[in-house]
């Protein structure tokens, strides 16, 4: 019996052993295991403060641009009004000068036929002077007729 006793301490002795590096392993390979969650982690968490960085430049610059574009867009809403009025005014000016045209050349003609009419005036004061000299020279004549 005793050395039943004996072969049995041993025993568990050497279950005692076993269970103790299956211990000392788990505990070693879950040390394993945390650290290398840890630094997994670590690794995310950075990549994830990087990306968090870049999407805070990204959305500032994204707001930037907005703000570039709806002061772009308010500026052609002014040009388009500014340019319906100008073509607007242009129109007008247009058909005003077409009219001021129409009525120069009316009044180029009524010029020109006045003038041909002045003309016509002064060629018969003309005639008419010639007729009075002559006619004066006639009765100069007679009157020198008659006095002698």
């Amino acid at each position: 019996m005793r050395i039943l006793k004996k072969d049995f301490g041993i025993g568990y002795f050497g279950l005692f052993i076993i269970i103790l590096i299956i211990l000392v392993s788990g505990g070693a390979y879950a040390h394993f295991v945390l650290s290398d969650l840890s630094n997994k982690n670590e690794l995310i968490s950075s990549e994830l403060d990087t990306l968090e960085q870049r999407y805070e430049s990204t959305s500032a610059s994204l707001e930037d641009k907005e703000e570039a574009l709806t002061i772009k867009q308010q500026r052609e809403e002014d040009l388009s009004t500014q340019y319906s009025e100008v073509r607007t005014a242009k129109e007008n000016l247009e058909e005003e000068n077409s009219r001021l045209s129409l009525s120069l050349e009316e009044a180029n003609k009524e010029k020109a036929k006045f003038k041909s009419d002045l003309d016509k005036a002064n060629n018969k004061i003309d005639d008419l002077e010639d007729d009075i000299k002559t006619l004066e020279d006639a009765i100069d004549a007679l009157e020198a007729q008659l006095t002698e």
